[in-house]
């Protein structure tokens, strides 16, 4: 008897603890899913190239600062002191260009296009990156150069 009262008494644990199993099953092969995994990573990279790109907003500024001061012509560089302050604003307004069109939330129910989406603002955001870093390098250099 009391064997069979311990069979009765663990059957009620093995239903919920398959019940918990099936609803873990169910719900978690989404978090496997090669795609939606993909989507996440370009997500946070794309957050990640962005904030690395933001940090240099302020250099933008003080380089442009600094190169409206600056009163000698730049000592052989076939660029005037505006083009570096041009090319520096046009950096800045290349990254809130691009802040103003991207969209954080998903833009379509469909994953492949959401992904889709997401890896092509990933390179536009590097590109962003690289024309920001250009003309803080190229600024650089005139302010070297000039002093």
């Amino acid at each position: 008897m009391a064997y069979v009262l311990s069979l009765t008494t663990r059957a009620p644990l093995i239903i919920s603890s398959l019940a918990i199993l099936a609803a873990a099953l169910l719900i978690f092969p989404g978090c496997t899913d090669p795609l939606a995994n993909e989507n996440d990573a370009l997500r946070q990279e794309i957050i990640l190239v962005h904030d690395e790109a933001m940090e240099k907003i302020g250099l933008l500024y003080e380089l442009q600062n600094r190169i409206k001061r600056e009163t000698g012509k730049s000592a052989g560089s076939s660029m005037q002191p505006e083009a570096y302050i041009d090319a520096l604003q046009q950096a800045d307004e290349t990254m809130f260009a691009w802040m103003r069109q991207y969209r954080t939330l998903a833009v379509d129910n469909d994953l492949a296009k959401d992904t889709r989406y997401r890896r092509e603002q990933l390179e536009l955001i590097r590109e962003v990156q690289r024309v920001m870093e250009k003309a803080i390098d190229q600024a650089e250099t005139y302010l070297k150069k000039s002093i």
